[in-house]
């Protein structure tokens, strides 16, 4: 039950109830997901597994965006899980906002790879900026599991036009 959603170039989540964003190869992309919108909204069940998501450069908007910055947040059980995101440059990885009701909204993020390969990279949550993974797990306590590695593409070029793209290597560490 899709209440929007598209590639321009963001997938944007609103009114929606066991929606699940999984299996995507998205390039060149501003932002990845937008998970928020008016505080009348209200999704359930949200869960983002098993995406990549890579620009070369700066991803000059943020690679998930959840909940409304002061709002009433609109997210019901949401998990992102094993989702790879490589970067050419600086750039906000995850930006959420829970702090109207954490407990009754819980959001697990986990198993996911951040990468940045040069530059720093950032995670927002309630406006408060972490510049790294352990940081980000600290002021969360989310992302035990996660890393921030090279993936090790096989191709990134991005056109598609070959079996390798974005593939793992045999010996990557995202694996």
């Amino acid at each position: 039950n899709i209440g929007r959603a598209a590639f321009f170039p963001t997938i944007e989540v609103s009114g929606t109830t066991d929606m699940f964003v999984h299996h995507n190869v998205v390039s060149n992309a501003r932002q990845f997901l937008d998970a928020e919108d008016s505080p009348a909204t209200v999704y359930y069940n949200l869960r983002v597994y098993n995406n990549t998501v890579h620009h070369p450069g700066v991803m000059s908007g943020r690679g998930i965006f959840y909940g409304i910055d002061g709002g009433v947040q609109g997210g019901r059980n949401t998990d992102f899980f094993n989702n790879i995101f490589s970067v050419g440059g600086t750039s906000r990885f995850v930006e959420i906002y829970d702090n109207v009701s954490p407990a009754a909204f819980p959001i697990v993020l986990n198993f996911n790879n951040y990468f940045v390969a040069s530059g720093a990279p950032s995670w927002v949550r309630n406006g408060s900026v972490s510049m790294s993974l352990a940081s980000w797990r600290q002021a969360t306590g989310q992302e035990s599991s996660s890393s921030d590695v090279d993936p090790q593409f096989q191709n990134m070029s991005g056109t598609f036009n070959s079996v390798t793209d974005f593939r793992l290597a045999a010996g990557s560490p995202a694996r």
